[in-house]
This record gives C-alpha cells, structure tokens and sequence, in this order.
C-alpha cells in the first residue's frame, strides 16, 4: 500500500502593481500553515500515480491536522510532525500546488 498525503499549504503574499502575488517563487513568501491528513491506496508503491490516487481505500482516512509555521496572528505549532509525515509519504496530493 502506498501512503497519499493531502495537504493544502498557506503562504504569504507580495502585493505587486496592486494585485496579491502569493508565488512560490518570490523569496519574500513563505509557508505560514499547513493542513494535511493522509490515506492509504490500495495500491503499492511504484504504481503509476494516477492509479495510486485513483484507488485510495477512504476508510483509512487520517484525522486531519494543522500546523502554523511563522503566523503573523497564530503561535507556532510543532512544525515537526508535518515535516515527518512529508518525508514518509509516497504520494503528495496539495490543493493550488505550483
């Protein structure tokens, strides 16, 4: 089985000719939270990802967790654990991922 993890990441945000720029690749943004549970596919690693995301067995369905990392208004979480669970998944699932 294959451990998917679903993720949706908050970020900072440049203002830029008056439009909010959240881009990942300006260096002034950052990650400043992070939502994430994980579920398993039936699938084994090595499977093409879309059969692995396609085949996930909900029922295994983690509870789902957050974290802030450098907040402006929350204090920082134990940014540790979601650190860990990126490192042990096979498959990463982000919401607006870029």
């Amino acid at each position: 089985m294959a451990t998917v993890l679903l993720a949706d990441l908050e970020t900072t945000f440049q203002v830029v000719g008056g439009d909010k720029d959240p881009s990942p690749y300006d260096p002034l943004n950052h990650i400043v939270s992070a939502g994430w549970a994980t579920v398993e596919s039936t699938m084994p690693p090595g499977t093409p990802l879309a059969d692995i995301v396609l085949n996930v067995d909900w029922s295994t369905l983690s509870p789902v967790h957050y974290v802030c990392f450098k907040h402006s208004t929350e204090p920082e979480g134990d940014t540790k654990a979601f650190r860990d669970i990126v490192a042990k998944a096979d498959v990463f699932v982000a919401h607006n991922a870029k």
